[in-house]
């Protein structure tokens, strides 16, 4: 092998490996996947620690952007969301949060409440390991006021 070919591939190699480490910045974290039953006990255990008198218990659902994991509980008083890390964010229902839209069986959340603005979440109907996910998402979009498409 000569120098010349030995100095494209190793070109190429850093290349590759710039690009693979810049996509996965972008995409906000590692591609690393917590189960979904996991995520769901973290939101649990979050909402137990943060619950209000008279609050009921929190419909949870998974959301997802691009991919990084959020795991999300809303209540008539609150938003909860945890991302994989297990860190919490807590946001009043008095605050407009998402916009929703429906594209080919999966569910766009464009976020507009400032800690969020400008972020869009997938939320799928179907996840594997969470048979709750539809029957979740369609008694959230029934207790914020969004019509379900499907």
């Amino acid at each position: 092998m000569n120098t010349t070919t030995l100095i494209s591939i190793v070109v190429f190699v850093v290349i590759a490996v710039g690009i693979v480490l810049f996509s996965r910045r972008k995409a906000g974290g590692t591609s690393a996947y917590i189960p979904v039953e996991t995520g769901i006990s973290m939101l649990n255990d979050a909402f137990a620690r943060l619950q209000q008198p008279g609050e009921h218990k929190p419909l949870c659902f998974l959301a997802m952007e691009k991919r990084v994991q959020y795991f999300v509980g809303v209540t008539d008083k609150r938003w909860l969301i945890v991302d994989a890390a297990g860190e919490a964010q807590d946001i009043s229902r008095d605050q407009k949060f998402m916009r929703m839209f429906h594209q080919g069986g999966i569910y766009e959340a464009n976020l507009i409440h400032p800690a969020f603005k400008g972020r869009k979440w997938q939320l799928y109907p179907e996840i594997t390991g969470y048979p709750e996910q539809k029957s979740q998402l369609k008694a959230m979009f029934e207790l914020v006021g969004f019509r379900w498409m499907g």
